[in-house]
């Protein structure tokens, strides 16, 4: 891996802490400017090659570990990919092994409880304010509210598992795909 091995300072000013949770972590423009400065900037990559990596990541679910896996084979090959991807994660599982056997005792106090609440409700308002973006964003037609609708069916009144909706979301769609 030599010099194109990715740099740990870099990771650790920017990204040590990415939490890669259900497409919770993204590229932001900030983090563009930060990537490619720290990659192309020292010439690791070309700037197309790291456009490419980029989006890669971003039309995929889970966006940093997709850019950082491909970054990671392009610059050292599967060695780097799965450096890259191990990198991405460290920092989720540093914070659960630390925190793991003392939140139970956090949690005992009234301010940490209070806190979590928040942030309970904050992860709450996340996942809506992204629901209706992505709501916003999709191409209305007759098929794409029947499925919506039978979705919403499924999951609040028929106790469907959310992956049990999202399967059958996907043969939904495939099947009208197929269908035209």
């Amino acid at each position: 891996m030599g010099r194109r091995c990715l740099a740990p300072a870099p990771y650790r000013r920017h990204g040590g802490l990415v939490l890669p949770q259900g497409g919770g972590a993204s590229l932001r423009e900030r983090d563009d400017a930060f990537i490619e400065r720290e990659i192309a900037g020292r010439g690791w990559l070309t700037a197309a090659k790291l456009a490419d990596a980029i989006a890669a990541g971003q039309i995929t679910p889970g966006p940093v570990l997709r850019s950082a896996t491909f970054l990671g084979w392009l610059l050292a090959g599967p060695g780097g990919a799965a450096l890259a991807t191990g990198a991405v994660f460290l920092g989720a599982f540093l914070i659960v092994a630390l925190l793991g056997r003392l939140l139970p005792r956090l949690e005992k106090l009234a301010t940490v409880r209070e806190f979590l609440q928040g942030v309970s409700a904050a992860v709450v308002g996340v996942i809506l304010a992204v629901a209706v973006r992505l709501a916003l964003g999709a191409p209305w037609d007759l098929g794409t509210v029947l499925l919506t609708a039978a979705s919403a069916g499924l999951v609040f009144l028929g106790n469907w598992p959310a992956w049990g909706v999202v399967v059958l979301g996907l043969a939904m769609g495939a099947l009208r795909y197929v269908m035209g």
